[in-house]
């Protein structure tokens, strides 16, 4: 645009050209403002978050994780922007598991029973994904043992298998129990049947589905003891990604104040099955301690004791203090 030279206009006329100037300099400008936005405004990218892979022997655990995961993603999309979850390759033992999500080389998010540990390396998001039933455990025996399990001074003789790197195995070790500890499942199992181990305790999720899915006439589920002690599962993210983790604690607390987690929590888990298949108000329960939860998770051990869902079914419910258990509320 050029300027009009105003040197030769009267003293009455060069306001009004001068008015007319800076209108014309204010609308070149919006002008140009306005043309301009499309190369500030960017468009949010969907984010991709790896998870481990599913495989045979998850027995739809990977199904629950990843779809409760997806469920908390979905309800804080318009807040965060959208994303997918995206399954690595490979097989990983939990220690591996955690150390790649430490360096956030493999994953982004795992899901795994929690320890003191284990939070003080990643963040953990202290929300149960199975509302505290990990820590109720009935165990897989051979069929022709049953008569060892009579009585409970006998059974801290027999030798439990678990992982490795399981939480439960230091568990059972701490309260006095003898723990032979495997590298993976499949390598538990081999060690029932070839009687290196008398005992398999498994969550009461698990030990149903398992022994069906079995199918082994010389297995069978243990009928005197229900094996109790604090244990959660918690999703975990690394300790560099705390918007993640945020993120996915808010999504969870959102299922959780409009029903959706726990309507996805019975589409897996049906507990009246549990009950009626194992008789678990009938059983001797063993409580055992955990010395490996942090402070902070300690505070849901007593509120998932009395007032969790197995909580009814055992007839353990006592009353706390409001503020014990405020995060149930």
């Amino acid at each position: 645009m050029i300027s009009p030279n105003v040197d030769h206009l009267d003293l009455a006329q060069r306001p009004i050209v001068n008015s007319l100037l800076l209108l014309s300099l204010f609308f070149s400008f919006t002008v140009f403002a306005s043309t301009d936005t499309t190369n500030t405004t960017s468009t949010h990218e969907i984010q991709s978050i790896k998870i481990i892979p599913s495989s045979k022997l998850d027995f739809r655990s990977h199904e629950y994780y990843s779809s409760l995961l997806k469920l908390a993603l979905d309800k804080t999309a318009n807040e965060y922007g959208e994303a997918k979850l995206v399954e690595t390759e490979g097989k990983m033992m939990q220690d591996r598991a955690f150390n790649g999500l430490s360096s956030r080389s493999t994953i982004d998010v795992f899901w795994s029973v929690t320890s003191a540990s284990r939070e003080a390396q990643s963040i953990p998001i202290r929300v149960p994904l199975l509302e505290g039933i990990m820590g109720y455990r009935v165990s897989l025996i051979r069929k022709l043992d049953t008569h060892k399990f009579a009585n409970t001074n006998e059974l801290r003789k027999l030798i439990a298998g678990q992982g490795h790197d399981w939480p439960d195995l230091e568990i059972l070790s701490a309260n006095g129990y003898l723990v032979w500890g495997a590298s993976d499942y499949d390598s538990l199992i081999d060690l029932l049947r070839k009687k290196r181990i008398d005992y398999f305790p498994r969550a009461i999720n698990e030990v149903v589905t398992e022994y069906n899915y079995h199918q082994d006439p010389t297995l069978a589920i243990e009928s005197q003891y229900l094996l109790h002690y604090p244990s959660f599962m918690f999703f975990f993210v690394s300790q560099n990604s705390p918007e993640l983790a945020e993120r996915i604690e808010r999504g969870l607390q959102l299922a959780k104040a409009d029903g959706s987690f726990n309507d996805l929590f019975e589409q897996y888990i049906d507990l009246a099955i549990l009950n009626a298949t194992l008789d678990l108000s009938n059983r001797t329960i063993l409580t055992l301690q955990n010395p490996f939860h942090s402070i902070k998770t300690r505070q849901l051990s007593e509120c998932f004791r009395y007032e969790g869902p197995i909580a009814a079914l055992i007839d353990e419910r006592a009353p706390l203090s409001e503020a014990a258990c405020a995060y149930l509320k």
